[in-house]
């Protein structure tokens, strides 16, 4: 419960910088999407996150589950939000290998990274007998508009 109070602290104060340049954040209600089903650890950690900064903020701050397609339908619903910092994203790595993996209605690289709020590491396998050993990627932008 103690490293959850110092990352809900963490990522409070990532907003409170950014709240220091519009003396009116926040305005209204903060809404946090999570594209991932509720009950799992984005949403734990989410809600803690939620209830501290409506504590601290003085507003109340929601958690919005848009679970399914791979995390797309939360993240479009950010990407298609008013840029004032009142429609925040809690997701995780597909984030970064969707953009690699299909075709989106919007470009990842147009919203704005917060804060890390944990990390897990992440393999790909390939069974020993496949003619590789290695993986090379090139960087490409999107080219979807919003």
């Amino acid at each position: 419960m103690k490293i959850l109070s110092k990352i809900a602290g963490y990522a409070i104060g990532a907003l409170l910088v950014l709240s220091a340049s519009a003396a009116d954040y926040p305005a209204r209600t903060i809404k946090i999407i999570v594209p991932l089903e509720p009950g799992g650890s984005s949403d734990v950690i989410t809600r803690l996150l939620a209830d501290r900064m409506s504590t601290d903020l003085g507003v109340p701050v929601i958690v919005d589950n848009k679970p399914a397609a791979s995390s797309i339908i939360g993240t479009y619903a950010l990407a298609k939000a008013a840029p004032d910092a009142h429609t925040i994203l809690m997701t995780n790595s597909a984030i970064t290998s969707n953009p690699w993996l299909f075709k989106l209605p919007f470009d990842t690289l147009k919203l704005t990274p917060v804060t890390m709020i944990a990390s897990a590491p992440q393999l790909l396998v390939a069974h020993p007998s496949a003619p590789f050993k290695t993986l090379h990627f090139e960087r490409r932008r999107s080219t979807a508009g919003l």
